[in-house]
């Protein structure tokens, strides 16, 4: 078997699920294997000149990713760094599976892993569900249930993750 690379997309509303989905694609990996991840969340832009003049990414990060969340994925990144070698949250904008695929091809990803099991939160007014876009793609994909008993206060979140992935 040769050592391979994966570039993984994970949709994510920046909830637990992401990150029990995080965990699937790490213990699904084969030794030597290493991974890149992105957890992509769909946003729809307003049509409104002013607000696309003013659009930020980083206004939007610190609007819609909670801390907790971050902190998370900083934990998994630091338990994990010799297999992760890259995990980013990133929005997409675009509203059909074109532009997915093109999002896609673009940060070289050759696989998507789906949550499964819960339904996705409404981060905002103009979040989107990725998943029936990825569904419409041709990328390998993988189903990863999700218990959805793990409903927790994002608080509680890190302290989840390091006791799960001490075990």
């Amino acid at each position: 078997d040769t050592v391979m690379h994966k570039n993984v997309i994970i949709p994510t509303d920046f909830q637990v699920t992401s990150l029990v989905t995080i965990k699937k694609v790490i213990a699904d990996l084969k030794e030597g294997d290493t991974v890149s991840i992105k957890l992509v969340h769909g946003y729809q832009l307003n049509d409104s000149i002013t607000d696309l003049l003013f659009y930020s990414r980083r206004t939007l990060y610190a609007n819609l990713v909670p801390q907790d969340f971050l902190e998370s994925c900083q934990v998994i990144q630091n338990k994990h760094n010799a297999t992760v070698t890259n995990l980013d949250i990133e929005f997409f904008h675009g509203g059909n599976a074109k532009a997915l695929k093109q999002f896609c091809d673009k940060r070289r990803i050759n696989l998507a892993y789906i949550p499964v099991g819960q339904n996705p939160v409404q981060t905002h007014k103009r979040s989107f569900d990725l998943i029936p876009l990825l569904d419409k793609l041709e990328i390998k994909k993988q189903s990863c249930i999700v218990n959805t008993a793990v409903e927790m206060p994002m608080e509680r979140v890190s302290e989840f993750i390091l006791n799960e992935m001490n075990a």
